[in-house]
């Protein structure tokens, strides 16, 4: 009997697959789940457009740093199909899925960056320090990272921070994620979801094998990083670090989300 339920739920999942025009096939997405696949996405589209007060309904230039398996466009695709839209990733394979995806729609792209992570492309040609995102100057209204510096070392992250500014509009936003220590935060926090155990000097991580895994910030160090480079509009905390008083919320970010605002000329 198990085994014919997973077989009914497999061939529901293939309709709704088969019937989206804007789904990887099931075998290739990161959450198999089609539900789970719309649900993650939408989570991000709402969390970006409630927290960057946004609905973007207009033709808007929006960068996905790390668009995976494209859940997240998905969402802007069905709110906006005019939206001029670009994802990027490391992971070949979704980069190509998606362009035949949205083969018919030349304001959706995606691009390969091949940059090398040990835990997400130990084969990456590109080097996350010198990686220079092929766009022009003050290009995106708005650019996405989510979960992407949560795997990177400082120095990537600090580079990819210029580039970032390099990319903006004067009056763009960046929507991002870190994984951010507060003060006393092994105090406060006894339950997090995450234990960064390993002290590397300028971060903390839960793998000292692969830091990649996992990276936290100190919440001073890393606000000082940042405001080299932007405003800090505002940090919302998310539930990580209260696992066992908070359930998954759809509301709010697991992790911790910053919103990020280019600095005029004679701030910098």
């Amino acid at each position: 009997m198990e085994k014919l339920v997973i077989i009914f739920n497999r061939f529901v999942d293939w309709l709704y697959t088969i019937n989206d025009p804007f789904s990887i096939p099931y075998k290739y997405r990161r959450h198999k789940s089609y539900f789970s696949y719309r649900k993650l996405g939408d989570q991000v589209f709402d969390l970006v457009r409630s927290q960057t007060k946004n609905q973007y309904l207009e033709p808007t230039n929006i960068l996905d740093i790390g668009c995976g398996d494209g859940r997240t466009a998905q969402a802007f695709a069905r709110q906006n199909p005019k939206l001029n839209y670009i994802g990027m990733d490391i992971n070949k394979k979704w980069v190509d899925l998606l362009n035949q995806v949205y083969k018919e729609k030349s304001n959706y792209s995606f691009i390969h960056s091949n940059v090398y992570n040990l835990m997400y492309n130990p084969n990456g040609t590109d080097n996350a320090i010198e990686y220079i995102f092929p766009f022009e100057d003050n290009k995106f209204d708005l650019i996405i990272l989510n979960s992407v510096f949560t795997h990177m070392q400082p120095l990537e992250a600090t580079h990819y921070l210029t580039e970032i500014q390099r990319l903006l509009k004067d009056d763009g936003t960046c929507w991002c994620i870190f994984m951010i220590l507060t003060n006393d935060h092994d105090i406060k926090y006894p339950y997090a979801d995450f234990k960064h155990k390993y002290d590397m000097g300028d971060y903390k991580t839960t793998n000292k094998d692969m830091p990649e895994n996992n990276v936290a910030y100190d919440e001073h160090n890393l606000k000082r990083m940042i405001n080299e480079y932007f405003e800090i509009d505002k940090i919302i905390y998310g539930w990580w670090r209260n696992i066992k008083e908070l359930k998954f919320d759809l509301n709010k970010s697991k992790q911790d989300v910053l919103i990020l605002k280019k600095k005029k000329v004679d701030e910098k």
